[in-house]
């Protein structure tokens, strides 16, 4: 892990910590009774409650936003996005749109996955840069990756199929041709980590990524502590973003995650004290890439 990156997740996990955050979200309960529809005190709630990862909450306390704002400031995609469409800075950081749905799979589904993937060890790798640059490098990623999932494959896909025209509804994307879907299994064991990066760095009407989602399982409750993944606020025009506002995502079992592919991302270390392979930071993790638009 490189320097740069170690300093910036360092101040983020400072930033989302429920603990340091909790007298400042009192603080802001106590003004809200007396004055509910404070809209600058609402704003400063839910940017705390997104930053901490207690995305009911932030959904609520958007709802309450929008309550006393008018319609066309702010909006959700639908009942499944925890973050409005349209939440700028005045430098053109956009909070990025979120679709989570907890409790994807069925018990025994999410534990036949977990079953297969523990069977599927010896199969994983080092995983590698993605792009052009397929190389390992320890400095930007250390994750364990398992290409070819095999089983629950025709699950997932059939997912992606039934579900494209919610997911874009969800995170405010125009209708696109699906070029392909990618589908791999990652395992982030002790010290696992991805630096920020965007899964496309180009124009929206050009071929690529379009949506990066992810399905998290694994040993309920987790034997793992961090892996959180940091979402930043990010001007996808400039191609930047601001490290200290970003939407945190505990990755607890049985729950998948959605949002645009350009927005910038992290998965913060993991921490393992039983260094196991079983009791790692497990995820479905994949892309639907888009066709050209027509010109």
């Amino acid at each position: 892990m490189n320097q740069e990156f170690a300093a910036e997740v360092a101040v983020a996990s400072q930033l989302a910590d429920p603990v340091a955050n909790a007298a400042f979200l009192e603080a802001l309960d106590r003004k809200l009774t007396r004055d509910r529809g404070n809209l600058e005190l609402l704003q400063n709630k839910a940017a705390v409650l997104r930053r901490v990862g207690d995305v009911s909450a932030a959904r609520e306390c958007f709802e309450q936003i929008m309550s006393v704002t008018p319609a066309d400031q702010i909006s959700f995609g639908s009942q499944h996005s925890i973050t409005p469409l349209n939440l700028i800075d005045a430098e053109g950081h956009r909070a990025a749109p979120i679709m989570v749905l907890d409790g994807f799979l069925c018990n025994q589904a999410h534990d036949d996955l977990y079953a297969h993937t523990i069977r599927s060890e010896k199969q994983f790798r080092p995983a590698r840069l993605s792009g052009e640059d397929r190389r390992y490098d320890p400095e930007k990623r250390e994750t364990l990756v398992l290409e070819k999932i095999g089983y629950a494959q025709d699950l997932f896909e059939s997912f992606v199929n039934e579900n494209l025209s919610h997911m874009r509804q969800s995170l405010g994307l125009p209708h696109f041709d699906v070029l392909k879907v990618e589908l791999k299994i990652t395992n982030h064991i002790d010290g696992g980590f991805f630096n920020t990066h965007c899964d496309n760095h180009g124009p929206w009407e050009d071929q690529g990524r379009a949506i990066t989602w992810l399905y998290y399982f694994g040993k309920t409750p987790s034997a793992f502590s961090g892996g959180e993944l940091y979402i930043f606020d990010t001007n996808t025009k400039a191609n930047t973003y601001t490290p200290h506002s970003f939407t945190k995502i505990c990755p607890q079992p049985n729950r998948l995650i959605a949002f645009p592919s350009h927005f910038r991302h992290a998965v913060a270390p993991t921490r393992l004290r039983s260094r196991k392979f079983a009791d790692g930071r497990f995820a479905v993790s994949s892309h639907i890439s888009k066709m050209e638009c027509p010109k």
